[in-house]
């Protein structure tokens, strides 16, 4: 009797440890989606990559489903370019990753296609006949306005609502980044041809959704034009 229960307590802790593999779950960590750049715009490409440290992912079978159609699988396939749809849209994006030893993980993320319009004063003189816009100078001062087009459900969200952040070449401009503050004013340095990169962010109050897009500043040193007013 003895013999029997030595023999069988083995083989029932083979039975229920297999039990407890095969009913391993994947947990959102063991695998995510890297989505470059975070903000598509409208018909602009972008990449998602799968990430995970969970298992072998080079070896594992992955499907990939846009708004629940499937448009890729296949071993090792890590990776995604896709084309941003029209401003407004949604983009349900699941990835299904069956491991070698044959695990099933998930991941999934949700792109809401949104877009950014700037709007530039630079606050320089130019004359009445000038023929053209305002160039930012040395020393001068510019004004930013932006323009988000943010969208939940097909319908889009109230300026006044949402957060802004402002940065200078990735130093955020606290005092004038919060809630509403979709403008931006900058004292250019006094130095010529100077660049600037400025980044705008804006998000929900919950950060669900958010766009983000960069303008480039360039200082003009200041000319004297001549204009024809009566041929000879």
């Amino acid at each position: 009797m003895n013999t029997f229960y030595k023999i069988l307590m083995p083989v029932l802790a083979l039975l229920f440890s297999w039990q407890a593999y095969a009913l391993t779950l994947s947990t959102p960590a063991d695998l995510a989606l890297d989505v470059s750049p975070k903000s598509p715009r409208p018909g602009t490409s972008f990449t998602i990559l799968a990430k995970s440290l969970s298992f072998d992912m080079v070896r594992a079978k992955f499907t990939w489903l846009l708004n629940g159609k499937n448009i890729a699988s296949g071993v090792g396939l890590i990776e995604q370019n896709l084309q941003a749809g029209k401003i407004g849209s949604e983009m349900n994006i699941m990835v299904d990753a069956i491991s070698a030893d044959g695990i099933s993980y998930e991941a999934s993320t949700k792109i809401m296609v949104s877009d950014i319009d700037f709007v530039i004063y630079p606050l320089t003189y130019t004359p009445n006949f000038y023929r053209g816009s305002a160039l930012a100078t040395p020393g001068s001062v510019v004004e930013i306005i932006a323009v988000p087009h943010l969208f939940f459900g097909g319908e889009r969200l109230r300026a006044q609502n949402l957060i802004y952040e402002w940065s200078i070449d990735d130093k955020l401009f606290r005092n004038q980044s919060g809630g509403g503050k979709n403008k931006f004013s900058i004292k250019l340095a006094d130095v010529g041809n100077s660049d600037y990169i400025v980044t705008f962010r804006v998000s929900t109050l919950d950060g669900e959704i958010s766009a983000q897009k960069s303008v480039r500043l360039k200082t003009t040193m200041p000319e004297i034009l001549f204009y024809e007013t009566n041929a000879l």
